[in-house]
């Protein structure tokens, strides 16, 4: 098995957002982004651009913000199927900034996808439907698209990120593109929320901007996370019996369901169940240790270091991946180095004003992990209420300067645009329209609730016509 394009970059699909001041409106509405629009303003008082370089542009008026969104691979080539390279991703960075005409450190990143391509030497079904959950939550079956026989892309998802396996050469073929790497593989971490690309880039609660994604610590951060998430994948794998009386093999085939250790635990006494369960532990120990091999987990792991090498200076990594070199039976582990940044001034120590920290990733928390005992270190932005003169000579006002604030211990953040929340309601989760405004507090809401909705409707519209008997996840 190989690793895909050795020199690809991480990032596919990003959405990015800005609040303009006056004179970057006018620069705006002149740039090239804009150029093709025909000057429709619908009833939100936006104007949209569609399909240019791969991206949706949507600048709005009334509230004076901007947003962008599209694959970045297909911004620079036209298509995603080939991930770009570290040196591309740089020139996406500045052009695309260029084609809106703002400055890439202007340009907040609300959503990202982080990728990595592996060529395996078999079909990708058999990968996909050994997939079963992360962290519980199932991986479902996206329906195919027009024209597969059968479903291309699993998806495991969380409230603010997706874990996503897809198989990439079927779908470039299905879209009329020359195959020219068979048998390949696209996993994908996807951040839905500001606050999620934050935390798997390991910013914490600082910001991440379009021209963070052109440096190397945030391609370290983007690999430590690929591979965390990949460790937490359940996939079913055949089991060696070798050597097991037949009360031990049915304890290793039964006692990885969870289903069977609820229905055990009801029926036994809890010290039964207790020995049960370590006997298992340790079958599965012992199993795990006879069966090293893992074609699959080599290969996408050895992917990802490949992407991020291509990124580092010249300093060793502190972590390792393995890469398989045959592809039957017991095979020896080469341990591959790989480059961090991780000298002074590389912006990966802690302690750094611009936010990065040297610590472990993990998977960002759900609404519910999500206390009042979160703290935050440094200082973020704060926007202050809407004031100004009118833009254009319309009735929009622009918005105010942007005043930076200490966060303090037991600070609230809203979870769709990660400004603090300090209405004094220790339930509050979005930002209230008396500390924001009417219109900046609606849009928190609906973009949170809006996803989750669509989601559940697409799902139960599939299960409505096939009898609810699939676990189907709609595109």
């Amino acid at each position: 098995m190989q690793a895909g394009r050795p020199d690809a970059s991480m990032f596919d699909y990003a959405s990015h957002y800005a609040d303009l001041q006056p004179d970057e409106m006018d620069t705006v509405l002149a740039s090239a982004a804009l150029a093709s629009s025909n000057g429709i303003v619908d009833k939100f008082q936006r104007v949209k651009v569609y399909g240019q370089r791969g991206q949706t542009v949507i600048l709005n008026l009334s509230e004076c913000s901007l947003q962008v969104k599209g694959s970045l691979p297909a911004f620079l080539q036209g298509h995603n199927n080939e991930l770009l390279t570290f040196t591309q991703i740089g020139q996406v960075v500045k052009e695309l900034a260029e084609w809106v005409g703002l400055t890439p450190e202007r340009l907040q990143t609300r959503r990202l996808e982080l990728s990595a391509d592996a060529r395996l030497t078999s079909d990708v079904r058999a990968f996909l439907e050994s997939l079963r959950h992360h962290k519980g939550s199932s991986f479902s079956i996206v329906l195919p698209t027009k024209g597969a026989a059968r479903p291309l892309e699993h998806v495991s998802t969380h409230a603010d990120m997706w874990v996503k396996f897809y198989d990439q050469s079927k779908y470039a073929a299905q879209e009329g593109y020359l195959v020219t790497v068979p048998n390949k593989v696209r996993y994908e971490v996807v951040a839905r929320r500001a606050r999620a690309v934050s935390a798997l880039l390991g910013k914490d609660k600082g910001t991440v901007t379009l021209a963070d994604l052109a440096t190397p610590a945030t391609y370290a951060a983007a690999a430590a996370t690929l591979l965390q998430v990949f460790s937490e994948v359940v996939r079913e794998r055949p089991l060696d019996f070798t050597g097991l009386a037949p009360q031990e093999m049915s304890l290793l085939q039964s006692g990885g369901s969870m289903e069977w250790r609820k229905e055990f635990k009801k029926n036994v006494h809890p010290n039964t169940y207790k020995k049960y369960l370590r006997d298992y532990k340790r079958l599965r120990a012992a199993h795990d240790e006879r069966t090293k091999t893992d074609i699959y987990g080599d290969t996408i792991r050895a992917a990802v270091g490949a992407s991020l090498a291509t990124s580092q200076g010249g300093r060793e990594c502190t972590f390792f991946h393995t890469l398989s070199q045959l592809e039957t039976g017991t095979h020896p582990h080469t341990p591959t180095t790989l480059l961090l940044p991780a000298a002074a001034g590389e912006g990966w120590q802690a302690g750094r004003q611009d936010g990065w920290q040297a610590r472990p990733l993990a998977v960002v928390q759900s609404d519910d992990d999500e206390g009042a005992s979160e703290q935050t270190e440094g200082s973020m932005q704060v926007r202050t209420p809407s004031a100004g003169g009118p833009v254009d000579g319309g009735p929009q006002h622009a918005p105010a300067p942007m005043e930076v604030s200490p966060a303090q211990p037991g600070q609230r953040y809203c979870h769709t645009c990660g400004l603090p929340i300090n209405t004094g309601n220790p339930n509050a989760k979005f930002c209230s329209a008396k500390e924001r405004g009417a219109q900046h507090a609606k849009r928190c809401r609906n973009e949170d609730s809006n996803a989750r909705l669509a989601d559940r409707r697409k799902v139960e519209a599939r299960e409505a016509r096939i009898g609810g008997t699939l676990p189907l996840f709609a595109a």
